[in-house]
């Protein structure tokens, strides 16, 4: 069953709720569960190999391993060179943006300051690879624009919800643990902000709780000697 935004809409009396279920239901995907394999595979562990065990059978019929047979395991590492090749020679070209230059006064010299460059700062291109490169080993990547860095979020972490009318995404929850007795983290991105959230598993479901209010993307900050900074608005 896919949840979709329009789910999500209809669920805004338990969110909690909602997310925990997406969250089940995407990790028990066939889509997550070939994501692992192909990172598994990425990471030289192929799981064809690994998994294989010879059979033999007895003479009343029964399968048992055959422990006499030889163990020897060689992964290859074919599947991340072709995808890198892939990735590569889709990207060989670049991308390309209007010109926007500025000239600016450096330490007394005048410099011209090319203002896209500038505006997707210095890791730009490596998000870029990095997104493209999930999308070929994930079938999807989802890459999600944080003022001056894109971030790049593969399906083993995310969770979309598609708009059931015209299929944009509206919404989506990122997931993480850094192991399975550690807390789970979860953040829920909206079109009007994010909310975040944190918790760990009981009898198999989520028990998260709110670490953070739902908040705009962009905070708009003040400045005073008497009171400091302080929070004046937001907005997306």
């Amino acid at each position: 069953m896919l949840l979709t935004w329009q789910d999500f809409q209809e669920s805004q009396s338990d969110v909690i709720g909602f997310i925990s279920k997406a969250i089940n239901q995407h990790t028990s995907s066939e889509d997550y569960k070939i994501a692992i394999s192909a990172d598994n595979y990425d990471r030289q562990k192929n799981d064809t190999i690994f998994n294989y065990v010879r059979t033999i059978f007895t003479s009343t019929g029964s399968e048992v391993q055959d422990f006499t047979a030889a163990n020897n395991k060689i992964a290859s590492n074919f599947f991340h060179r072709l995808n890198t090749q892939r990735c590569m020679y889709s990207l060989g070209n670049g991308i390309s943006f209007s010109e926007r230059k500025e000239k600016r006064i450096v330490d007394g010299v005048e410099i011209t300051v090319d203002l896209t460059d500038e505006m997707l700062g210095q890791d730009f291109d490596t998000a870029l690879k990095d997104a493209a490169y999930k999308a070929l080993i994930h079938g999807v990547s989802f890459g999600f624009w944080n003022f001056d860095a894109l971030h790049v979020f593969p399906l083993t972490e995310f969770v979309p919800l598609w708009d059931e009318e015209t299929g944009a995404l509206r919404a989506g929850i990122r997931f993480w643990q850094l192991d399975k007795d550690k807390p789970m983290n979860v953040v829920l991105y909206e079109e009007d902000g994010y909310t975040k959230f944190r918790g760990g598993r009981h009898g198999g479901a989520l028990n998260l709780q709110v670490v953070q209010d739902k908040t705009a993307y962009k905070q708009n900050y003040t400045y005073t000697d008497a009171d400091g900074v302080e929070v004046v608005g937001g907005e997306n």
